[in-house]
């Protein structure tokens, strides 16, 4: 068969990350027998059903996909949490990294073969309090910009700056939503990309009413 266009480029040299968008539907039903004792205890803190399904769907889909790059069994990927709750690939066991973010009926899982990657995901609501989030999470002319834009405009760019910054400190090691204001983003005119302290931002093709970013520390991908 023909070499995936992933792995073609990656045996060229070339930085490359996939990305896998799943369906997270309370619906949708799948045995959690591959998940680990502390992701049952982490389901079970969960409240409400619906919630705890999602979160069910989202871990098992994670597992699975590991697995196939990992070539052993999702209940044998080494997944572990650091302080900030966020899962990673234990140290040592594997070069490849990779990030998850579910919302609503969505997760999206970057795996990144050369390097750290953050990425996040977000249902876009129009009825927040956009600028009141704003000013609570965003530095002053950031808030002040959104707040400037028509009025069905403003959730929506809210919700990208969001998932910028969110990607990025996931891509950093975790964060806090305290920690948002100090992530300040450029445009790069040269990729299309914005930009962090190294970091290239990429906007993703999520589900309509989403919004979803991509965080690589990589010039090129």
């Amino acid at each position: 068969p023909a070499m995936p266009e992933a792995e073609r480029l990656h045996r060229a040299g070339r930085a490359t990350v996939d990305v896998w968008r799943v369906a997270t539907s309370t619906q949708t039903r799948v045995s959690a027998e591959t998940l680990s004792s502390d992701e049952l205890r982490r389901l079970d803190r969960r409240i409400g059903d619906a919630d705890r399904q999602r979160a069910l769907v989202a871990w098992t889909a994670q597992r699975e996909i590991l697995a196939t790059y990992l070539k052993c069994s999702p209940h044998d990927v080494p997944l572990e949490r650091d302080a900030s709750g966020c899962p990673h690939l234990r140290a040592g066991e594997t070069t490849i990294c990779h990030s998850m973010a579910h919302s609503g009926d969505w997760a999206m899982l970057a795996v990144s073969r050369f390097g750290p990657v953050g990425i996040d995901l977000e249902r876009v609501d129009p009825a927040v309090d956009v600028e009141r989030l704003a000013l609570r999470f965003f530095a002053r002319d950031e808030a002040e910009a959104i707040v400037s834009l028509a009025c069905d405009e403003r959730a929506a760019a809210f919700f990208r700056a969001w998932t910028e910054k969110e990607a990025y400190l996931k891509g950093t090691g975790g964060g806090v939503p305290s920690r948002l204001r100090s992530v300040r983003t450029a445009f790069d005119p040269r990729t299309g990309a914005r930009s962090v302290a190294g970091w290239r931002l990429y906007d993703l093709d999520a589900p309509p009413g989403y919004t979803a970013c991509l965080a690589v520390q990589a010039p090129d991908v």
